[in-house]
């Protein structure tokens, strides 16, 4: 897997404020329920946390290896996974979901960010990295970026899956 780091627990609220201002409570509240109902009921709750990966995209990932025979995607797919890939699968319909609702609300900034991150997010867990977030927003990696090792994500062909 593509290299990220952590973001300590004591500073996610701001951070994830800082990524997608006002949003951060729906993200928040949105991504528990909807592992919940990925689930099956397999996700009792557990500790959450933000994962920043090299290309500046982000995900609030649920680090569980526990195996969910059969995820309940909305896609209609039947997929077996862990519940930490179900947990990035909710991360990818999230962002996509507050984008649109972003845009509905005339926040075109923020829906830019958000389509930003599920994009760079989709790239590097596919092993793939060509665009950078940084604080001017995207831009295509240089070739140096382009040319550093990386991985897909273990459960990449099921976090696809279930958001295809």
């Amino acid at each position: 897997m593509t290299t990220f780091k952590e973001i300590a627990n004591e500073v996610t609220i701001d951070y994830l404020v800082n990524r997608i201002g006002d949003y951060t409570a729906i993200y928040d509240q949105n991504l528990f329920r909807l592992l919940d109902k990925f689930s099956c009921g397999l996700y009792d709750g557990g500790l959450w946390v933000v994962r920043e990966y090299e290309n500046g995209a982000f995900a609030y990932i649920l680090p569980e290896s526990t195996i969910i025979p059969e995820v309940n995607s909305p896609s209609m797919e039947m997929v077996s996974c862990s519940l930490e890939a179900a947990s990035i699968a909710a991360n990818f319909y999230l962002l996509n979901g507050l984008a649109a609702h972003a845009i509905e609300r005339g926040n075109e900034d923020l829906a830019e960010k958000l389509l930003n991150n599920h994009r760079a997010l989709g790239q590097i867990l596919s092993g793939r990295m060509q665009d950078i977030i940084d604080a001017d927003g995207l831009r295509p990696a240089t070739p140096e970026e382009l040319a550093r090792p990386r991985q897909p994500h273990p459960e990449y062909k099921a976090i696809r899956a279930m958001i295809d």
